[in-house]
């Protein structure tokens, strides 16, 4: 149950850089908790066209970025990372 709980999601250059690639992901805006209700436990996320244009991925293009996401408590406790990784980088492979 994430009843009251937010999120926020960052992807950067690497871990140590201060500004993210994709401006931070919270609750309502990119993520969702729990569908179709935060008793359900889930976190969708969802990065839009625009999002990911107006990041400055071809300069990293071959690279790998790397991201996590928290899981922020209602109640003062300590925020739970839940996943985190790297991002391979790549050009588009379909002519569209």
């Amino acid at each position: 149950d994430l009843t009251g709980w937010t999120v926020k999601m960052d992807i950067r250059a690497a871990a140590d850089v201060s500004s993210a690639l994709v401006k931070a992901l919270v609750t309502g805006a990119g993520i969702t908790l729990g569908s179709p209700t935060p008793t359900d436990g889930t976190v969708e996320l969802f990065i839009d066209s625009l999002e990911t244009k107006a990041a400055p991925f071809t300069t990293y293009k071959g690279k790998r970025v790397h991201y996590d996401l928290f899981l922020i408590p209602p109640s003062p406790q300590d925020n739970i990372r839940i996943i985190y990784g790297e991002i391979l980088v790549v050009g588009a492979v379909t002519d569209v």
